[in-house]
């Protein structure tokens, strides 16, 4: 292994373990990407989600003066 900050986890050469902050990290580039990937996905669909829930509340209230008007209008 070149880097000295890591050390390889015994049985398992697919993870590492920083020697400075003791967390033990994956090496599998591929898995980091998926997951990346993932999470962006995520938050573009809860993003839609809002957008589409708020679009949904200003078309009620949109209705809800159309109403009013012609309610108002047939008096």
């Amino acid at each position: 292994m070149s880097d000295p900050e890591q050390l390889e986890v015994i049985d398992r050469p697919d993870l590492v373990r920083d020697t400075r902050s003791k967390a033990i990290l994956s090496r599998d580039v591929q898995k980091l990407q998926d997951h990346r990937r993932k999470v962006a996905l995520m938050r573009s669909l809860i993003n839609n989600t809002n957008d589409i829930n708020e679009l949904k509340q200003e078309i009620s209230e949109i209705k809800d003066l159309l109403r009013e008007l012609i309610k108002e209008k047939n008096k």
